[in-house]
């Protein structure tokens, strides 16, 4: 079985420690795992994926460029690149275009982290821009106590597949992270893509389970969102789940190898 793990994260080793701090006072739990390019390499292997898709976000609009060389510059077999980008930054063109050169198809998109709304002027240009050449990976939903969390609804997201019916779209943790309620409403059924992402612990396996079947097998992703899990464990987790050995498979990594192929992605090996 070809597992394809969907949504990992990685920082430069001088700035993993406090990028992991972030992410444990931001979600309020402990984060086990370094965030390292060489951790998650080791991680790759104890799960034995395929491949991890590689996730990096520009928290600002003048680190997108920079961000994305580092992107490019690591060499790894195991991982396919997605690049970050920001609705705000003002060569927003040239750089989808050197992505693309660069064999990116992929961008994640964290509105709450990068502060700004998914239905704003800036988001539509950026949408418009990619067009149906890449897959978006949008972090949706966040815990009701956090100042910002109105930016990366569900329903807004909803919004933007009516508006631009040819993107290409993960909705990440099962549509919404802690707002599995209007993801139900909003997105679970839609004609995109959603991942398994950080719900483990958030959600019960028959709450799951609904949500996944309710959406269609097809349409899931496995994703662990390292370091705030690791690969293996999550696989394990999602094992669990009452879903027979082909709708597992599909999960776990049919359905992201159909997404890279329909995208054109080389899967070979590094840049």
């Amino acid at each position: 079985m070809n597992i394809v793990d969907v949504h990992t994260h990685i920082f430069p080793v001088d700035r993993a420690q406090k990028a992991v701090n972030h992410l444990e006072d931001y979600y309020g739990f402990q984060v086990k795992c370094q965030g390292i390019l060489a951790e998650l390499e080791r991680e790759i292997d104890k799960a034995n994926l395929d491949k991890a898709i590689l996730n990096v976000v520009a928290l600002i609009p003048e680190s997108v460029q920079c961000i994305n060389n580092w992107l490019m510059s690591l060499d790894s077999s195991n991982l396919i690149k997605f690049g970050a980008l920001h609705p705000e930054y003002k060569n927003l063109e040239e750089e989808v275009a050197r992505l693309k050169k660069a064999g990116i198809k992929g961008i994640k998109l964290h509105a709450d982290f990068q502060n700004f709304d998914l239905l704003s002027e800036d988001a539509y240009a950026m949408y418009e821009a990619l067009g149906e050449d890449f897959v978006i990976l949008f972090h949706i939903g966040d815990n009701s106590e956090n100042l910002h969390n109105q930016s990366t609804t569900p329903s807004k997201l909803a919004q933007v597949i009516e508006d631009f019916t040819d993107l290409k779209v993960i909705a990440a943790h099962l549509g919404g992270f802690q707002m599995w309620a209007e993801a139900k409403k909003s997105l679970i059924g839609k004609d995109i893509y959603i991942d398994t992402s950080n719900t483990y612990h958030y959600l019960s396996n028959k709450e799951m389970e609904s949500l996944i079947k309710e959406h269609g097998i097809d349409k899931v992703l496995f994703g662990s969102d390292y370091p705030l899990t690791n690969p293996a464990t999550a696989i394990q987790e999602l094992q669990q789940l009452e879903l027979t050995s082909q709708e597992l498979e599909k999960i776990l990594g049919q359905n992201a190898l159909d997404l890279l192929a329909e995208l054109d992605v080389d899967r070979s090996g590094s840049d």
